[in-house]
């Protein structure tokens, strides 16, 4: 009988872990059909890809093809209206005494001449119109998409993992270190968030890895509570509860059994999250806290223009235009990441 019982748990064990694998993957199969047929969440994932690659590689293709430096100034074109149009090249003849052409420049004073034009195979002008200090404001534009979405990627990503890791380890373990992250999350949460902002922007600088790290120190407090919730009660279903008895150590039970079943809280509120830094670099930027020129974002890029409506009211329009349609592409995204992560969603 001694001999027997440990090939019995093991036996066990196997078959658990079997039916756990098969419950994992007919949900992320079900959760990917389900995706690709939500229209709604298919536009969001398409849009927020080609406002990606627009700003990683659409803006030094557009700045080499223009030939234009988005951080030098050119007072004397400034508030330039959008426009954009083919270049062309006039070549000035002038007929002489001798009765032959003669190649002249434009201000010749020699008469009779007449010209020709010819398009020179480039294109001119600023597509978007300049600022107040003749920068251009297409190109501007495409780099600051860079530093927006990635402000808002990797402070989604490292709060992520700090929140979910935490969270895991609180809400499984319980005791000090719950206690401490409780208190600590609710003394936060306590104080006014845009003060909390204001004050350490103030504190530490404008550099964008500076705001990184403040996000980040204020960012991963919700996924954290959310994910430390779902653990508690995750730990007493009978699965859990199998696991232990069978001898699974608690790593393997946090990493397989856990995880995987509070993984789409996080997703949802990764995408949700990054739409939110979008937001909230833009509110720091409007307030004169966010990235300080002359590095563009679509935050500070607005409120720029915002002193400069009456003359330039194109300067507006464009940032806010983007940062709209990044939020509500990331918004909708988590909001179809959710759907078809949880379980209890009716799929036909």
């Amino acid at each position: 009988m001694s001999q027997a019982k440990p090939l019995t748990m093991n036996r066990e064990q196997l078959s658990l872990q079997a039916a756990q694998d098969r419950r994992s993957r007919a949900l992320w199969q079900d959760a990917v059909r389900y995706l690709l047929r939500d229209r709604l969440t298919m536009l969001a994932v398409t849009l927020l890809s080609f406002l990606t690659l627009l700003s990683f590689v659409g803006a030094p293709v557009a700045a080499r093809l223009l030939d234009i430096d988005y951080t030098k100034t050119n007072t004397p074109n400034q508030f330039q209206p959008p426009n954009f149009a083919p270049i062309y090249e006039t070549s000035w003849t002038s007929i002489g005494a001798d009765g032959l052409q003669h190649h002249v420049s434009q201000m010749a004073s020699v008469l009779p001449f007449y010209g020709e034009t010819e398009y020179t195979g480039k294109w001119g002008g600023h597509i978007l119109g300049t600022d107040n200090v003749g920068r251009d404001q297409f190109v501007r534009l495409l780099y600051g998409g860079q530093v927006s979405l990635l402000i808002a990627i990797i402070t989604s990503i490292l709060s992520l993992i700090l929140g979910v890791a935490l969270g895991l380890l609180g809400g499984y373990f319980g005791g000090i270190l719950d206690d401490v992250l409780v208190w600590f999350i609710t003394t936060v949460n306590s104080i006014p968030g845009i003060f909390l902002l204001i004050v350490t922007a103030s504190l530490f600088g404008q550099d964008p890895r500076t705001l990184i790290l403040i996000l980040v120190f204020y960012g991963w407090l919700l996924p954290c509570r959310l994910v430390r919730g779902e653990v508690i009660s995750l730990k007493q279903r009978e699965y859990i509860l199998a696991a232990l008895a069978v001898g699974a150590p608690r790593l393997r039970i946090l990493a397989v059994h856990l995880l995987p079943n509070v993984f789409y809280i996080a997703v949802v509120s990764l995408s949700i999250h990054a739409g939110t830094l979008i937001l909230i670099e833009a509110g720091l930027s409007f307030l004169g806290l966010g990235v300080a020129e002359p590095q563009p974002t679509w935050g500070n890029m607005l409120s720029k223009a915002r002193s400069y409506f009456t003359r330039g009211q194109y300067l507006v329009y464009w940032p806010g235009i983007m940062i709209t349609m990044t939020v509500l592409s990331l918004y909708l995204l988590g909001d179809g990441i959710r759907d078809a992560l949880d379980p209890r969603t009716s799929r036909r």
